[in-house]
């Protein structure tokens, strides 16, 4: 979520706080985290026998809904998120590769970055496909961590499904019309061909946005209030706004938003956008 997110939903936020961590975001990266004082006691408090370091650790992952996973030179799973073991179950338990989180067309080249970073590289960032489910890709960043690597992730839709791309082609054609999946964090989630049509914003580009950039500042926080409100209790909701166009006076649409829904919760939210003629 953004600051802006915050100060128009506090109370939602706050009790979503509450139950796990919300991270905050500055020019798009997490810069804050509201959390409950329970949670930052636990975390800060000084700890009595064993590895502290490996508690606080231990608390961290089980108390945050993101995908974290930590993973030794070996390249075997340390330990990892309470979202990621939901998500994967025995594949993400201690001593399992992390290489059996990807398809296996991915696994040597996140074995390779893995072992670039953890052998003193920079941090770096791969789009691998999932294992077990076509279609649904990772994005990991991975950074150095003691004796291993942190992975941070987030599942995104494939631009290899057939059925979606050929919907996007769809709205395309009519010039009229565009689905935009947006994930967790705000970014649009492709393929982007018909919102690439609708606003004249090239596809790349628009991988790299934030849904709400793609309208005018009198529209922003009202898009912005129904993507929250549909990823906080899963309700449809629609309304008017304008989108900006490339090169063009804004465009009055209607945007309608539902819940992009997975076993371990709401991942984000589809958008449909339709041109008021």
């Amino acid at each position: 979520m953004t600051a802006s997110d915050l100060v128009r939903n506090f109370g939602t936020w706050r009790e979503r706080a509450l139950r796990a961590p919300v991270y905050i975001l500055h020019r798009g990266r997490p810069r804050l985290i509201l959390a409950s004082v329970e949670l930052v006691d636990m975390l800060c408090r000084p700890l009595e026998g064993g590895d502290s370091d490996s508690l606080r650790l231990a608390a961290l992952l089980e108390g945050s809904p993101d995908m974290i996973v930590i993973v030794d030179r070996t390249l075997n799973i340390v330990a990892a998120s309470r979202s990621v073991r939901a998500r994967f179950g025995g594949d993400a338990a201690h001593g399992s590769p992390a290489t059996g989180l990807v398809a296996s067309d991915g696994a040597a080249v996140l074995a390779a970055a893995i072992r670039r970073v953890a052998a003193g590289a920079l941090a770096e960032a791969v789009d691998l496909p999932l294992a077990g489910e076509p279609g649904r890709r990772v994005s990991l960043a991975i950074e150095p961590h003691p004796d291993g690597v942190a992975l941070f992730g987030r599942e995104t839709g494939g631009a290899t499904n057939d059925d979606r791309a050929s919907l996007d082609e769809t709205f395309a054609v009519s010039r009229g019309a565009a689905v935009a999946r947006i994930d967790c964090y705000g970014f649009l989630d492709g393929p982007h061909t018909a919102l690439a049509t609708l606003t004249g914003i090239g596809d790349s580009m628009l991988s790299s946005l934030r849904f709400v950039s793609l309208f005018t500042i009198g529209s922003r926080g009202r898009v912005a209030d129904m993507i929250a409100a549909v990823a906080a209790d899963g309700e449809p909701r629609s309304g008017p706004a304008h989108l900006l166009i490339d090169s063009e006076d804004p465009r009055a649409v209607t945007v309608a938003f539902a819940p992009r829904r997975r076993k371990t919760g709401i991942e984000g939210v589809v958008a449909l956008v339709l041109a008021v003629n």
